[in-house]
C-alpha cells in the first residue's frame, strides 16, 4: 500500500508539471475580508461566497442537508469523501447563503443534480486520509453575480505550504453541543498548526493540513466545505480554495484535520479534463506526457 501510494504521488507531481500556469476554471474570482472571527464565527457575506455549495440528500424526498462543497469548475464540486457515505441521490444547492430561504425565492438559487460520485480511490474512512471527492453535475453551470468557481491553482510550483492564514466555511453546528446546523453559512479565520500538535486522536500526514483558532472550530455538518484564502497569483488577488473541512475534536473546540487539496492537482485534473476539452488538450495535445 506504501508503494502505490508513493507511486501515486509521484506521478501526481510529474503529471501536473504539464499544468503550469494554469487555473482550473480561468474565469474565477471573489475575495473574502478577513475580518473579526463555526462555532463562535460570522456571517459570511453572499457576494463573497459565490462558489459554496450546500450538499442534499436527497433520497425517498427527504431533502436533507448533510455537506458543503466549493464549485471548481462547471461540471464539477469538490468536496469531502467521507460525506458522500451513505448518500444514495445528491443535489446539490448553487448561491445560497441562507438555507432557510426557500429556492423559489432567493434570488440566484439554483439547483443541480449530481449525476456521478467520485470518492478518491484511496479514501480512508478510518483515518481520513485521501478525505476528498469530486460531485460531477448533471448541467453545466452558467456563472453570474451569484454563482462562480473559486479559484484552484494546478500550477505546480505554487504549494499549500505558503499560507499560514485561512477561512473555513459551512452550515455546520455553531455550538459544541448537539444543535443542529446553522441555517445561515458561517466563516471563521484558521491558523495554521504544527502537525505533531494537531488535533487528539489523529496522525496528519503531507495530504492533510492542520488548523485552528483558540476563539472556535469547524463542527459537524461543515465537512466538505473550503479551506481557502487571499492569494495573488500572476499579479491578480483572489480567493483559492487549499483545503477541504475533513475531522476534528467532537467537541468542536480543538485544532482541526483538513484535506490538503494542493496534494491532489493531478487526480483532480485528470477527472476534469475527461468533460473539459480546455484541459484535455493542455494535458494531452498541446503537451502530451509520456510514462
Amino acid at each position: 500500500m506504501m508503494a502505490a501510494l508513493l507511486s501515486f504521488s509521484v506521478f501526481s507531481l510529474v503529471f501536473c508539471h504539464v499544468c503550469s500556469a494554469q487555473l482550473l476554471e480561468e474565469i474565477c474570482e471573489g475575495h473574502a475580508e478577513f475580518g473579526p472571527k463555526i462555532v463562535n464565527g460570522t456571517d459570511a457575506r453572499p457576494f463573497d461566497t459565490a462558489w459554496m455549495a450546500s450538499l442534499y440528500n436527497i433520497s425517498n424526498n427527504n431533502n436533507e442537508f448533510f455537506c458543503g462543497g466549493s464549485l471548481i469548475h462547471k461540471y464539477f464540486v469538490i468536496t469531502a469523501a467521507h460525506c458522500l457515505e451513505g448518500q444514495e441521490k445528491i443535489l446539490v444547492r448553487m448561491g445560497e447563503s441562507d438555507r432557510s430561504c426557500p429556492a423559489s425565492r432567493c434570488q440566484g438559487l439554483k439547483e443541480y443534480d449530481v449525476i456521478e460520485t467520485i470518492p478518491h480511490p484511496h479514501f480512508s474512512p478510518n483515518s481520513f486520509e485521501h478525505d476528498i471527492a469530486l460531485l460531477r453535475l448533471a448541467t453545466e453551470v452558467s456563472f453570474n453575480e451569484h454563482i462562480r468557481p473559486i479559484c484552484f491553482i494546478l500550477d505546480d510550483a505554487i504549494r499549500a505550504e505558503r499560507i499560514r492564514r485561512f477561512r473555513a466555511f459551512g452550515w455546520g453546528r455553531t455550538m459544541n453541543n448537539n444543535s443542529v446546523p446553522s441555517d445561515k453559512l458561517q466563516t471563521i479565520v484558521l491558523t495554521r498548526r504544527n502537525y505533531k500538535n494537531c488535533t487528539e486522536g489523529f496522525v496528519i500526514n503531507d495530504w492533510q493540513i492542520c488548523a485552528g483558532n483558540i476563539f472556535g472550530d469547524t463542527c459537524n455538518g461543515d465537512s466538505g466545505g473550503p479551506l481557502a484564502a487571499d492569494f495573488t497569483y500572476k499579479g491578480k488577488t483572489s480567493f483559492f480554495l487549499f483545503g477541504i473541512v475533513s475531522a476534528g475534536s467532537k467537541h468542536c473546540n480543538s485544532n482541526g484535520v483538513y484535506t490538503n487539496a494542493m496534494s491532489y492537482k493531478g487526480w483532480i485534473v485528470r477527472t476534469v479534463a475527461i468533460h473539459d476539452y480546455r484541459i484535455f488538450r493542455i494535458l494531452y495535445l498541446d503537451r502530451p506526457l509520456y510514462i
